[in-house]
């Protein structure tokens, strides 16, 4: 009988535990930091060589990387965040000198455009927690989000010294991405999922110079209109 008793007050001290955790209220008020990875998608929306629209190039995406803070106001289930954080995007679009020369027989002799950006990123965030019970939490979050372009460097690789391809190219400073994700909550864990849709296009101008054993060297311009939508994965915590 001493045993029975001992276990049914165990379990009573147990789910006497289990519904106070149930219970805690959140704070009002949180902030904290995340850092993880991310891959951008170049969206080439056109391109022309001397305003004469050729076919779109081909784009290539590698993982960069981000950390950002962050500040959250609670109210019940719904959350508003704001955050400000750095990301580093790394692209690249293949260039053919067919393109530039057209009477050029079409080759495996490719040039690329490298695109090295660092940004400054400030989304606002509204945020629908589905599950929100003791230390676990499940949302879905989307807002709008603002990017500033703090360094770019961008450069051609050139695969045949023949055709060398210069480029000039200057990116709008200001863009505008559309986010949505989910995230994952444990306790003061955070993992998050996102993903971007670039709502402006970054180029803003630029021109080329071609150097080949064909025609005389040109310069001329060079347009090719894009957005970068951006999916992510981070980590973070909440204090």
């Amino acid at each position: 009988m001493q045993k029975q008793w001992t276990l049914l007050m165990l379990l009573c001290c147990i789910a006497s535990l289990s519904a106070q955790e149930r219970d805690i209220p959140k704070e009002r008020f949180n902030w904290g930091f995340r850092v993880g990875v991310n891959a951008p998608f170049v969206d080439i929306r056109s391109a022309k060589i001397n305003d004469t629209p050729i076919e779109l190039p081909s784009a290539n995406s590698k993982i960069g990387f981000l950390a950002s803070a962050f500040g959250r106001v609670n109210i019940q289930q719904h959350y508003l965040q704001l955050e400000a954080g750095i990301n580093y995007l790394r692209s690249d679009i293949e260039l053919q000198p067919e393109d530039f020369i057209p009477t050029l027989q079409p080759s495996n002799i490719k040039s690329s455009i490298i695109n090295r950006i660092y940004t400054l990123d400030i989304p606002l965030l509204y945020g629908y927690n589905f599950v929100k019970q003791g230390p676990y939490e499940l949302a879905f979050f989307t807002g709008p989000k603002f990017k500033y372009i703090l360094k770019e460097n961008n450069h051609i690789d050139n695969y045949d010294i023949r055709y060398a391809i210069t480029t000039d190219e200057s990116l709008k400073p200001f863009t505008v991405n559309y986010l949505i994700g989910v995230g994952v909550s444990i306790s003061r864990l955070t993992l998050d999922f996102r993903y971007e849709f670039a709502l402006t296009n970054i180029h803003s101008s630029g021109g080329y110079t071609l150097n080949s054993p064909d025609v005389a060297p040109t310069s001329n311009k060079l347009s090719i209109k894009r957005g970068i939508n951006l999916l992510s994965f981070s980590l973070g915590f909440v204090l």
